[in-house]
């Protein structure tokens, strides 16, 4: 996992509960409390999801609740901010739902070892969409929180129904 996602996690957490939280969440996981992450850098899968389970253990909230948090920092400030290009010209989830296959298929060309999911669309409907989720990561719960964040970010309300770990269908507004 690229350090992105942490760095974006240590924002969260400083955001909305402080750098003295942060440094409990990072001690959980048995990490200096002065460590820093790099936004390209490669983090350990195993040591990336502990710390997301740590974060909601130091907070007392469950995983679903931080991974949803996360969701909200990611697509409503962090990436903004960060990956403003990404951004441009969308209005909507939908728009950048169908974008992100094609940024995902960007950062792992650009990116050296970068291993984003990858997404298959599939349109059932006029509104309704079909959505494979293709990564050996299994966080499609992390992935349904950053959608939450998209349609808080753009004022939608996209329905989410969870068909399996691979399998999405979303229903536009």
């Amino acid at each position: 996992m690229k350090g992105t996602i942490l760095k974006c996690l240590e924002e969260m957490v400083k955001t909305n509960y402080g750098h003295q939280v942060w440094e409990e969440c990072l001690k959980a996981s048995n990490l200096p409390v002065f460590h820093m992450f790099s936004i390209t850098e490669d983090i350990n899968e195993k040591l990336s999801i502990d710390l997301f389970v740590r974060t909601a253990g130091v907070v007392k909230k469950t995983v679903p609740e931080i991974f949803d948090e996360f969701g909200i920092h990611w697509s409503c400030v962090y990436a903004p901010r960060i990956y403003a290009a990404f951004y441009k010209g969308t209005q909507s989830t939908k728009e950048m739902v169908l974008k992100l296959d094609s940024i995902h298929n960007f950062m792992t060309q650009s990116i050296a070892n970068a291993r984003p999911p990858r997404f298959q669309y599939e349109w059932l409907n006029e509104r309704e969409l079909r959505l494979r989720y293709n990564s050996q990561r299994g966080l499609i719960d992390l992935f349904i929180s950053l959608l939450k964040g998209l349609d808080q970010h753009y004022s939608c309300n996209t329905k989410i129904d969870k068909r399996s770990e691979e399998e999405l269908v979303l229903v536009f507004d």
